[in-house]
């Protein structure tokens, strides 16, 4: 019962993102993948067999990604994982690290239609991709899509520096410097984040507003939101399978 309440709750969020075309094809295609989603519990098959171009509502109109994956627009577009699009419709400086194909990023700036993203993508593909998609949505000129090193050198990054060595580190404090202070922070860094969000990391102090995804275990999460709420946020965690969420705010 659980299973079929999620599995209502999923088909609503994607009817509401997807057009009625669409939306006809993804219920064919958990058709067709049924016994893989009921084995795994999970809907990537049906995902992968959507495609990796997506058209999706989002604020008043359609963005259209390539290179994208739906699972990726159910989380961030349906499910809203890091935050509600009335809460991030004030924000004037967003900082998008981990951006992917861009789908945040586009989100973002269909939300809040006086803001800016600086959005960080460490892969170059990816870069290009996310780049390719905000321009494609017009949305290119309010956003720079910087390829940059955001956390630790994990395993993975170290593979893609051995093919791509010029990849450079981004620096948080200088973004800073250049905007003032940042009123939204989405953080997905695979891993890198617990090198990252440190004690040290006194930039946080000039962000108003974090969202950020760990990796690993309840109390990998309750460890960084130790440290975020050392640097004077109020933090929620929300577990979500082999990964989590802090949502971190300032108190008023």
């Amino acid at each position: 019962m659980k299973k079929l309440s999620q599995f209502a709750g999923e088909s609503w969020r994607i009817r509401r993102i997807l057009s009625a075309s669409d939306f006809l094809r993804w219920l064919g295609l958990v058709l067709v993948n049924l016994p893989t989603v009921l084995r795994t519990g999970s809907l990537g098959a049906v995902d992968t067999a959507f495609g990796s171009r997506v058209r999706f509502r989002c604020g008043k109109g359609w963005i259209e990604i390539e290179d994208g994956a739906l699972g990726v627009v159910r989380e961030i577009i349906g499910a809203h994982c890091y935050i509600e699009p009335e809460e991030l419709a004030p924000a004037r400086n967003i900082l998008d690290l981990g951006a992917n194909c861009g789908v945040f990023s586009l989100f973002a700036l269909a939300n809040a239609p006086t803001a800016k993203v600086v959005a960080v993508e460490v892969q170059p593909p990816m870069a290009k991709v996310a780049q390719e998609n905000l321009a494609r949505n017009g949305l290119g000129s309010r956003a720079n899509v910087i390829n940059g090193i955001a956390g630790e050198k994990t395993s993975f990054v170290h593979s893609l520096l051995a093919k791509y060595p010029d990849i450079q580190a981004f620096n948080p404090m200088t973004y800073l410097d250049e905007v003032g202070s940042c009123d939204f922070l989405k953080c997905d860094i695979e891993g890198a984040e617990f090198g990252f969000i440190t004690a040290g990391a006194t930039w946080l102090r000039r962000v108003k507003r974090i969202s950020l995804e760990y990796h690993g275990h309840w109390e990998d999460g309750a460890q960084l939101k130790t440290v975020l709420e050392g640097h004077g946020f109020a933090v929620e965690q929300h577990p979500h399978g082999v990964l989590g969420y802090l949502i971190g705010r300032r108190p008023a």
